[in-house]
């Protein structure tokens, strides 16, 4: 799988994402649902002291409902979502 250094929407990003989905009523309100079934969970600014960044697997199926696109997330969410995607932390990463 080809890496593409932290660019946002990158190639590797679309191809892991499955779904996004913004809940405002939790601090995490962002969850991003990779196809490999890990899930990760972000606030508005996840490398803030006061921000949330977490994942885990199982999450079973998003809500469709409340799913958003890439582009809808802040550009923070973004460079932080390509990050651990690019570095392996999420997905298949190299």
């Amino acid at each position: 799988m080809t890496k593409f250094s932290g660019s946002l929407g990158g190639f590797y990003a679309f191809q892991k994402i499955k779904a996004i989905t913004d809940n405002p009523e939790f601090a995490d309100r962002y969850s991003i649902y990779l196809e490999d079934g890990a899930v990760i969970s972000m606030s508005e600014d996840p490398l803030s002291p006061l921000g949330v960044s977490q994942w885990g697997e199982g999450a079973g199926e998003p809500d469709r409902e409340n799913e958003i696109s890439f582009q809808d997330l802040p550009e923070k969410v973004q460079k932080h979502l390509i990050f651990m995607l690019d570095e392996g932390i999420l997905g298949e990463g190299e």
